[in-house]
């Protein structure tokens, strides 16, 4: 009643509107914060549930996985267990490493792996059977390190970040040293251990920054005037591109999609010849580009690098 009153006198009215108005903004305030913090508690409720079912869901997989992962073909996958006296790989290892898990390209491709190395190496005068130490960096699940041993008598190490893999192996090739390295170097070798590394379908996974981390350490793991072996998605992957991105790729830039899954499969960087020669310039000199080289990758460019 008050405040009907005080509405009709000339000399207040005016202040008991701004009230009424900032008495009805408060009412909304109230009632904006009573409609946030019910779907703030339905957030935590919904967080919760998702949360209770990914960790159903993990020890699940867990579960059904690593049998898998321990053991290699056989009856219960129609897969043979060896073949040519190297033990298979589980399907979901190949599929982890190489984005399929079909048997037959996965050891085709592994010779062709081999059958590259050759076709750089030997117009330079280089033969594998003259290797002393060979790495396979990113050796996954040996998908080409297994078909060295027929090409030299040089020891065999494999290393990788995929701890699974590098267990298989551990376990399962006893022609190879296996060790699993971090996305980001040293790899625990000491400095001129090798006459060659070689790494498929690894540099083109990785930003420039990495890049340049693991060519200095490659270099370091290399003895003096030794060999690294890399492959680059090149001028193939063009069509990947985005019209902007092609004009920074054919500047000499890096490209790199999904940056956000660095080591992964999915997370692709494109890189001309002229970017791949600065990138490695302090540490190497580039002997032989291949456009298309990196046979058992289809498409990939390939590199021979000589130490400095």
């Amino acid at each position: 009643m008050l405040r009907n009153l005080l509405r009709k006198m000339p000399v207040v009215s005016r202040a008991v509107r701004v009230l009424d108005a900032m008495e009805r903004d408060h009412l909304e305030l109230v009632a904006a914060h009573r409609t946030l913090e019910q779907a703030y508690l339905q957030l935590v409720r919904d967080y919760r549930a998702l949360e209770k079912d990914y960790g159903a869901f993990r020890a699940t997989f867990q579960r059904l996985t690593r049998p898998a992962l321990q053991s290699g073909g056989g009856a219960e996958s129609g897969e043979p267990a060896v073949v040519d006296g190297v033990a298979i790989p589980p399907p979901l290892l190949r599929y982890w490493v190489a984005g399929h898990d079909d048997l037959g390209w996965f050891l085709e491709a592994g010779q062709r792996g081999v059958q590259a190395l050759r076709a750089i190496l030997e117009p330079h005068g280089v033969e594998l059977a003259d290797m002393t130490r060979i790495l396979d960096f990113g050796c996954g699940c040996a998908r080409v390190l297994r078909h060295l041993p027929a090409a030299t008598q040089a020891a065999l190490d494999g290393t990788d970040s995929n701890a699974d893999a590098i267990a298989w192996c551990s376990e399962h090739l006893a022609f190879a040293r296996f060790a699993a390295n971090a996305l980001e170097p040293p790899l625990a070798y000491p400095d001129g251990a090798f006459d060659l590394i070689y790494a498929f379908s690894v540099f083109t996974h990785l930003t420039g920054d990495l890049q340049r981390a693991w060519l200095a350490d490659l270099r370091r793991c290399l003895r003096p005037r030794g060999y690294l072996v890399m492959s680059a998605h090149g001028d193939r992957y063009l069509p990947h591109l985005s019209p902007e991105e092609q004009v920074a790729y054919r500047g000499g830039a890096l490209v790199v999609h999904h940056q956000d899954q660095l080591g992964e499969n999915i997370c692709s960087a494109f890189q001309s010849e002229a970017n791949v020669r600065a990138l490695a310039e302090p540490w190497f000199c580039v002997v032989s580009f291949v456009p298309e080289g990196a046979l058992g990758n289809p498409h990939q460019d390939l590199y021979l690098l000589q130490a400095r």
